[in-house]
């Protein structure tokens, strides 16, 4: 019986020095704090831009990590898959008239449906994000308009 309360109390004492461990080393802004995904997305926030064979084109200018970033939404309403490329352009708060993206012409291939980042921590497919330094690395960019301009559509 004896021997029991000691394991018992040496149970006990390990998992209290465990966890007082966790508490001094987790970041205090972690402690105790539950972080949810950073959901930005909502239908009403996404712009129309275009629509090219098929497939409707959305953005939507919002902040991720602290900085003005393009997100797209594609949706591919034909019945197979096809690739879509266009061209960039930007305005900034730093230069107001329209430049061209940095990276040049992009590529994605869709397939049917929609096709969209679910949100600034979960991002899979690149093509749908355009970061301030891809738009223009010269300085920090704050983007505030964007166009895609010789948009096109294949089968595939």
């Amino acid at each position: 019986m004896m021997n029991k309360k000691r394991n018992l109390t040496k149970t006990l004492l390990y998992t209290s020095i465990l966890f007082l461990f966790c508490i001094i080393f987790t970041p205090s802004d972690q402690a105790f704090s539950y972080q949810k995904p950073n959901l930005i997305f909502s239908e009403p926030s996404w712009i129309f831009h275009s629509e090219e064979k098929g497939v409707k084109i959305y953005y939507q200018i919002n902040s991720c990590n602290n900085r003005s970033v393009v997100f797209f939404k594609f949706n591919n309403t034909n019945k197979e898959k096809v690739r879509i490329s266009w061209k960039e352009t930007f305005q900034t708060t730093q230069v107001p008239e329209e430049k061209d993206g940095f990276l040049g012409k992009k590529e994605l291939d869709l397939p049917p449906g929609e096709t969209y980042p679910l949100s600034c921590d979960q991002i899979k497919v690149k093509e749908c994000v355009t970061f301030p330094d891809q738009a223009l690395p010269t300085y920090k960019a704050e983007i505030t308009k964007v166009n895609l301009r010789n948009i096109n559509v294949t089968p595939l």
